[in-house]
């Protein structure tokens, strides 16, 4: 397909998959010679992360959806630059961005990366059907609900399911040597560990809850959790509530997450809801961990129960706690489990692939321009 101009627009300012996935994206397609382009607020995360990899980045702030001066501004930019597709990510950004689009004569691609649940009403209708010439969402779970929701055409719904590099998260016997070594880990302890931002619909706690009895029945049992965000005092707070300092340990954001999910026996990902398909559970299927996720938004078509990996259902104490019990009293399940789990990601969950349906996205969207 012709090579694009594209300008991405964001309204977060946090720093979670959502923003991980849109810069890494540009980054691919950069390389298969896109110009990619972002308007973001000077002070997001994702703005200062893509001026530091050397993207253009343009600072604005979306404030009300409603404020035609921004409206303006948007489509004001994305003519200077010459873009092809404005791609836009949220709520506010795809308000403001889809409306430029239209009054700017540019086609508008819109990501929808989390479950949460679309109403049946006229402004989503008018969001996901009007706006829009084409929808990406991050799993087929969203595609479907979005369509029940919105009555948009199936054809214009791109699931587009997150994958990770093989070269780059792959097992490595170096890596759980030098990261237990460095967290004072022993090296023939059982670790159960997260890699995802800290936030409260994640299920760290009810992931602590859940473990805390296995883990006073068996002091080699350990806790990696990877990640920094809004909710991390909670996260302590409920460490000392279960008296488990000595064991779960919180190592903060880490820019290299490949280098952790070796270091694990089990990962886990029990969100409560929200969850799209997350990159963290393909990443670590790829690194030959087994993973335990709960039933909620897309997760469940990532993970086959019992054939590679364990599902829990979301906000359930107990079936997490018997998730993680069979898998810690059956060592030979958990090899065959991580080993089905590699599998499938090196053959459904790459990144390439990811990239080649967004390409799809993008190309559906100025055939119908």
């Amino acid at each position: 397909m012709k090579k694009l101009r594209v300008l991405h627009t964001e309204w977060s300012m946090g720093w979670g998959g959502q923003e991980i996935r849109i810069v890494s994206e540009m980054e691919s397609l950069r390389e298969q010679g896109f110009d990619m382009m972002i308007a973001a607020d000077p002070e997001a995360c994702i703005f200062k992360e893509a001026e530091k990899r050397g993207f253009q980045t343009y600072p604005l702030t979306f404030d009300s959806p409603a404020n035609p001066l921004t409206i303006w501004k948007v489509a004001s930019l994305a003519k200077k630059v010459g873009a092809d597709i404005i791609h836009t990510h949220s709520s506010k950004d795809s308000w403001i961005g889809g409306i430029a689009g239209k009054i700017a004569g540019i086609p508008v691609v819109r990501s929808r990366h989390i479950s949460a649940t679309i109403k049946p009403k006229p402004t989503n209708r008018l969001l996901y059907g009007y706006l829009p010439k084409s929808i990406i969402t991050s799993g087929k779970i969203i595609a479907e609900q979005l369509i029940a929701a919105t009555s948009v055409p199936a054809e214009k719904v791109f699931a587009v399911r997150p994958g990770a590099d093989p070269t780059r998260f792959k097992p490595n016997p170096q890596h759980r040597e030098d990261v237990r070594n460095e967290y004072g880990i022993p090296l023939d302890a059982t670790v159960y560990g997260m890699v995802a931002v800290l936030r409260s619909w994640k299920g760290h706690c009810l992931f602590l809850e859940a473990i805390e009895p296995i883990m006073k029945g068996d002091e080699s049992i350990y806790v990696l959790i990877v990640g920094e965000g809004p909710v991390r005092n909670i996260i302590e707070e409920k460490i000392e509530e279960l008296k488990l300092t000595d064991r779960v340990i919180l190592t903060g954001h880490q820019s290299d997450p490949e280098r952790f999910y070796p270091a694990l026996d089990v990962h886990l990902l029990p969100s409560l809801r929200n969850e799209g398909a997350p990159q963290a559970v393909p990443q670590a299927m790829m690194c030959g961990v087994v993973n335990i996720t709960s039933d909620g938004g897309g997760l469940p078509e990532v993970i086959d129960h019992g054939e590679t990996g364990l599902i829990a259902k979301a906000g359930d104490r107990e079936s997490l706690h018997q998730c993680i019990k069979t898998l810690e009293e059956d060592p030979d399940l958990r090899a065959k489990l991580a080993a089905a789990g590699q599998k499938k990601a090196l053959e459904s969950f790459t990144f390439e692939r990811q990239v080649a349906k967004t390409k799809e996205a993008y190309e559906f969207a100025i055939a119908r321009s």
